[in-house]
This record gives C-alpha cells, structure tokens and sequence, in this order.
C-alpha cells in the first residue's frame, strides 16, 4: 500500500509541474502570426476533434496572442467578438421552436446557441498546459482597452463568466507565506503589494518572520506559486493606530502568546485580470478562523485601512467648509506645502474626524451604495466601523489619499452575519458606540454624511 501511494504521489507531482510548463508548439518557422491566420486557427481549435492536434494549434494561438504589440491585440478581441458570438438566425430559430414546442430537448438546443463559440474557445486554450494564466493575462489586456472600448465588453463578460467557475472558492489553497517561502513567492508579493509599497527584501523580511507577523494567500492549482490575494497581519495588544509603528523595523517584537488584536493591515488583490471576482471575503473569514484556533487568546480581529477617495471626496463641492476645514488646512494635511504646524495640526483632529467618519458613510449620487469601496468590502463581509485613526498614516501616500486618516473595521465573530444581513439587506452601516455618539453629535450640528 505504501509503494502504490509513493508512486500515485510522484505521478500527481509530475502532473503539477506539466500543468504549469508552458507547451511547446515546435519550430515556429512557417507559423502565420497575422490577424487573419490567429482567426483560422481559433477557428481549427474549435473544429479540432484530435486532443492532440487541438491542443498544439491552442498553444500556437496563445503563443502568437503573446507575441503581439497593443494594437493587434485590440484587433484580436475585434475577432473574438466579430466571428466567435452567437450566431443570431440560429438563435432566433431556436427561440421559435422552443416556443411552439418547449421540450427539454428543444431547450438544451436553445441553451447551446446562447453561448458564443468564444466561450467554448476559451475552455480549449485554457487545456493548454500554462493557458490558465495566459488567459487571465489575455483579460487584463483587454480590461486596459475597455475604456475607450465599450462594445468589446461582450467578450469581457465572457471571460468573467468563465473566471467565476475557474476560480472559485473550492478550487483555492490557503497558504501561509512565510520568510521561508519560495523565492519566486516572495519576488511576487514586493511586486503586488498595493497598499503599502514593500521596500526591498529588508522590509519584506520584517513583515514575515517575526513571529507576531504573518500572511496569507490564496493560491489556484493552476497559477502555482502565483498568489491571486494576500493579507497581511500584525499580532498585536491593543487595536493598532498607525501603520508607521507596524512597519518600523526597529519595533518591539511581540510573542504571540502575549497578543490580544489580530489586526489586517494589508489586502493586495494580485491578478488584475480577475477584477470582478471576490477573494477578499472568504480569505479574511478563513484567517480569522485559522488564527482563532492557533491562538485563543487573541480575542479582537481588526483591519487597519485606508480611505482612498477621501482626499478626493472632500475637496470637491465645498464639502470641507461644513466641517470647518479650509482649504489651507487640506492643503497643510496632505502635505502639499513647505510644512507642518504641529498646534494646527492637532486643532484639525476634531473636524476631520467627523468628515472622515461622513465619507465613510456617504452615498453615492441617487444610490443606496457607499462611496467608499473599501468600507463597501468590509462592511458587506459583515464587519463593523470600529474606529477612526488620526494621522495613522503619514507616508506622503498616506497623507495625498487621505489626509494621514485611517480606520479600523471591527469583525466580532458573533456579529458577522447579522452585521452583513443589516448591510447588504437595510443598507445599515454598523457603528461602534462611539461613533455611532460621533455621527448623532454631528448630525445636529450639521455636519452629517453627505453624498
């Protein structure tokens, strides 16, 4: 029995390294890389019923799709959507027969020219061996043309479609990533951090091998060593203030034992070619639980977050002057001038704590959806607005998006779901007592959420 399991594992290792190794499409002599030649080879991985030859024809296509500059890549997904959509006299056919004689039959037929033929050609290039991540890379591709594009949203709506099932939930690996970690891991998480920059291997360092440092990510079978998102976290007594403090490397180290506060203070989505499609939640819920577990005397898990549209949100439309802010002081904040007047400084505590904690509960124009959409994640993962943290980040990042402001999200583990029924059914922020005293007190006085 032991032999037969040595050896099953070694022919599963062997099939990991295969599905990640890029396949070879031989000599490349003679090889039509025009538009026009990509189209008639899509076309013969459609039409292919060999596995064989189907898979090398999909790996020339992604092979040249790699190859291209932007502007054939836009008159690629031109193809996708000119020639690989349904076919509409089929489809209306359908409809006709359907409606005068609704079998399942009839309906299977319908169900099958509904779906483009792009759809189907994308699950044969995604047999390739590495074709998982060339697509993903395909979709950010288009994802930067869609701006200025909006009638190739079809063949986007078409990739998300199928990402969905590809990646969800039950095909993802939770990994602790440690100073240990393969290199190429580490490589990827300086290059994704999104929130605050990682300076170098030093600085990584000190986020991962202290022992009251930790992260973990979510990893697909098929993009290996590839995170897809990662949080970061600080063990911690008390509910942190500052994102400077976590990240001094010069800091007292805690033992894990002696900590109460798990606190989130980084989450990097990593592939751009998956916007759209949610980790964050169930990655947060798994690490609180992981944690809960592993230490039972941690009692508090927070986040420590940014505001990112703050600054933006009030600057604009006078919204500062309801809160007695001018616009010297935005200005003095985020750090724009010669400057900082400590006494001024701490004066403007009390009025951008109030016009943070509106922006955070601020509308969008005729929508019930907040503003902010980092309180939207939070919030809809059933969190609460615990506190409102006064100059908690000061890197010139930090102080240009938000004026130094940052907040902590509270998930209290008996409270998730009532927190997340309360938002995403009534529209409730959730509050701490506090603020919840703060944002009636500002009410009154006029100050409140604005839009």
């Amino acid at each position: 029995m032991t032999t037969s399991m040595g050896y099953l594992g070694k022919v599963l290792e062997q099939g990991r390294r295969l599905a990640v190794k890029p396949f070879s499409i031989g000599s490349r002599e003679d090889l039509d890389t025009s538009i026009s030649g990509l189209q008639k080879k899509c076309a013969a991985v459609l039409s292919s019923r060999g596995q064989a030859s189907g898979a090398r024809t999909a790996a020339q296509v992604l092979e040249i799709y790699e190859q291209y500059e932007d502007d054939d890549k836009e008159a690629f997904f031109d193809v996708l959507l000119a020639d690989f959509s349904q076919d509409k006299d089929q489809l209306v056919d359908a409809c006709r027969t359907y409606s005068a004689d609704p079998t399942q039959e009839h309906l299977q037929a319908l169900a099958g020219f509904m779906e483009p033929e792009r759809q189907e050609l994308f699950r044969r290039l995604n047999l390739v061996p590495g074709g998982t991540a060339c697509l993903v890379q395909m979709r950010q591709d288009l994802l930067k043309i869609l701006p200025r594009r909006p009638d190739l949203k079809p063949v986007d709506q078409d990739f998300l479609h199928l990402f969905r099932s590809w990646f969800n939930r039950g095909f993802l690996t939770l990994r602790p990533v440690s100073w240990s970690s393969p290199a190429i891991v580490l490589e990827r998480l300086i290059k994704y951090e999104a929130v605050h920059e990682i300076d170098g291997w030093g600085d990584l360092k000190n986020r991962l091998d202290p022992e009251d440092r930790y992260c973990y990510a979510f990893f697909h079978p098929n993009l290996v060593n590839d995170p897809l998102i990662f949080v970061e976290v600080a063990l911690c007594r008390e509910i942190p203030s500052s994102v400077q403090n976590i990240l001094r490397d010069d800091r007292e180290h805690l033992k894990a034992e002696d900590a109460s506060v798990a606190a989130f203070y980084s989450i990097s989505n990593c592939q751009k070619g998956l916007q759209g499609i949610s980790f964050g939640n169930f990655l947060i819920k798994q690490v609180v639980e992981n944690l809960r577990v592993q230490y039972p005397n941690i009692k508090r898990f927070v986040t420590l977050s940014p505001l990112p549209g703050f600054s933006a949100w009030l600057s604009k439309d006078n919204r500062a002057e309801a809160f007695g802010l001018s616009a010297d002081n935005l200005l003095a904040l985020s750090g724009q001038d010669a400057g900082e007047d400590a006494t001024l400084i701490d004066q403007l505590q009390d009025p951008m704590t109030r016009a943070a904690l509106a922006y955070l509960t601020a509308r969008k124009p005729n929508s019930t959806q907040l503003v902010d959409s980092v309180a939207r994640f939070h919030l809809g993962n059933g969190a609460r607005i615990e506190k409102l943290q006064w100059r908690a980040d000061i890197s010139d990042r930090g102080r240009r998006r938000a004026f130094g402001v940052m907040v902590n999200y509270l998930y209290e583990l008996d409270q998730i779901e009532a927190n997340h029924e309360a938002f995403v059914v009534q529209n409730e922020v959730k509050l701490s007592p506090a603020l919840t005293a703060l944002s009636k007190q500002a009410s009154r006085h006029g100050a409140g959420a604005g839009s």
